[in-house]
């Protein structure tokens, strides 16, 4: 069934009008990947002040370090990385994705 140009406007608006109608705003923060490479031991630290900061561990690597890999907002990578260098007395290493080599 041909519908022509009147009946493809009317169908189509009617879509999008349904669309809208059903569509949520929703609030997008930019995320950066932080890697942060820290002994056994401070693995559990680390992993509060990512809690803290509402970050999420996509990843864990355990090799001869604990190497976590953490999305968090832009906005907080900066206190994000300064609070784990304090909280472990300049034992981790915390480098972003855009770091790497």
């Amino acid at each position: 069934m041909k519908l022509g140009a009147g009946g493809l406007v009317r169908a189509y608006s009617g879509a999008v009008s349904e669309a809208v109608n059903c569509a949520q705003l929703v609030q997008v923060k930019p995320t950066v990947c932080l890697y942060v490479a820290v002994d056994f031991a401070k693995e559990t630290k680390i992993r509060h002040i990512v809690n803290n900061y509402q970050g999420q561990i996509l990843n864990v690597d355990y090799a001869t370090q604990v190497t976590l890999e953490i999305s968090l907002t832009a906005a907080q990578a900066e206190l994000f990385t300064q609070q784990v260098i304090n909280e472990t007395a300049g034992d981790a290493i915390v480098r972003s994705m855009h770091s790497e080599k």
